[in-house]
């Protein structure tokens, strides 16, 4: 078994529209941006790496509302710091796809391989968004980096990558120990309990069966965006 632990990265009261198909624009939730850590024996790995800069994930945003940390969230070295773990121990970062708010911090982790599936790692190299704009550090960082590819479903021990798609073309799931980590395929829990899709979303279609697979999931589904998650 894995120990997990939840790394809060920021903040933000996101526009209903966003989180929901048929939200209205007027009315904000807020929602967190995670990150998670975990640890076994003297394995130290990563699912995604949160926001390094609110200010450059503020250009990236959605909503009319700017991310912003409250004062039990810090980016990604500082979460590891307060834990005690070096960067240095981190060998694997499990990527769930490439958005600023999920991939800024990898620059800490000289010493990791980094997963990522080959969809999206096609969509992060010719992205022309404003994410590529924001992501130059993490493109000079990971020039020399080992980044391996997952084409549909890859097993690294007894954690299970798959390829998801929906809110973005190469969005990827990690699984362990009962445990689906979702990236953003969802925004939070009452998606899957309302079988709801999120408002942002790519392909409306996969997004509306993840989310119907997800309502039936026997473990325990791990958001990236929940305000309330909990391990």
């Amino acid at each position: 078994m894995y120990k997990v632990t939840l790394l809060k990265t920021a903040h933000i009261d996101c526009a209903e529209s966003v989180l929901y198909k048929g939200g209205d624009a007027n009315i904000a939730s807020t929602i967190g941006c995670h990150a998670f850590l975990l640890e076994k024996g003297d394995e130290c790995y990563l699912i995604d790496t949160g926001i390094e800069s609110v200010d450059e994930a503020n250009k990236t945003k959605s909503s009319k509302a700017d991310w912003a940390r409250f004062e039990d969230e810090y980016s990604i070295k500082e979460n590891l710091d307060r834990l005690g773990v070096d960067c240095g121990r981190i060998t694997k970062v499990f990527l769930t796809h490439s958005h600023y708010d999920h991939i800024s911090g990898v620059v800490h982790f000289k010493n990791a391989d980094f997963y990522m599936t080959k969809e999206e790692y096609d969509l992060f190299l010719n992205d022309t968004s404003v994410h590529r704009v924001v992501n130059a550090p993490v493109y000079e960082f990971l020039k020399d980096k080992n980044i391996i590819l997952v084409d549909g479903e890859m097993q690294v021990g007894d954690i299970t990558l798959k390829h998801r798609g929906g809110h973005t073309k190469g969005s990827m799931s990690v699984e362990l120990d009962k445990m689906l980590f979702v990236g953003d395929t969802v925004f939070n829990h009452k998606n899957v309990e309302n079988r709801v899709t999120p408002g942002f979303t790519q392909f409306p279609e996969i997004s509306q069966e993840l989310v119907n697979e997800y309502a039936d999931y026997p473990g325990k589904i791990v958001t990236s965006h929940d305000f309330k998650e909990e391990i």
